[in-house]
């Protein structure tokens, strides 16, 4: 199987936004040889359809258009046709911080060492 990079871009009724310009992102896609599949949703008047076609077009890619759930999931399944590969999700919305309670605990250990030391000195 052929190692396959690819990213897939969705935006409904917003503009692009971020820290990195379309511009410069579509450059360091295509250095490092990922293809940037675009989806508008909903109507093609709510989002840039043009620069979604144009990030798609500069990588290699093609873009899409879905009014609804149904019109993505199809076009998911288009997209795992065109680039088949073994599927990585990296999704980190609703994760839980686990490192709180290691970290408060430590602090309460140091807090109860530094306490008892003080003691010791003054005795």
């Amino acid at each position: 199987m052929r190692n396959v990079k690819i990213l897939l871009c969705t935006l409904h009724s917003a503009p692009l936004a971020g820290r990195t310009s379309p511009k410069k992102a579509v450059a360091a896609a295509k250095k490092e040889g990922v293809r940037i599949y675009t989806i508008g949703i909903g109507a093609k008047g709510d989002y840039d359809a043009a620069l979604l076609k144009i990030i798609a077009k500069e990588t290699g890619a093609r873009s899409y258009h879905a009014l609804d759930a149904d019109a993505l999931k199809e076009l998911f399944a288009q997209i795992a046709t065109l680039e088949p590969s073994p599927i990585r999700v990296e999704a980190y919305l609703g994760k839980q911080l686990l490192i709180a309670g290691p970290i408060m605990l430590a602090g309460i250990l140091l807090r109860w060492w530094t306490l008892s030391a003080y003691r010791k000195e003054r005795e």
